[in-house]
């Protein structure tokens, strides 16, 4: 439904890589009490500069009991 469910900014110094054309950073965010509406599938938007630089699938299941 393109809803968006949580909002995470900030700023991040990416140091130029030397020899090679990109530079990949890993990231590790903690998402404590964010509820999301339902099962299904949701997608986390990446934006550099206002602009959609990826797109991440997330798919949100119901745990099995046991």
């Amino acid at each position: 439904d393109g809803k968006e469910i949580v909002n995470l900014a900030g700023q991040l110094q990416i140091p130029q890589p030397s020899g090679f054309e990109t530079a990949n950073i890993n990231q590790i965010f903690v998402f404590n009490n964010t509820t999301f509406p339902q099962f299904g599938e949701y997608v986390f938007e990446v934006l550099i500069d206002d602009a959609i630089k990826a797109e991440i699938p997330v798919r949100v299941m119901q745990m099995k009991e046991g």
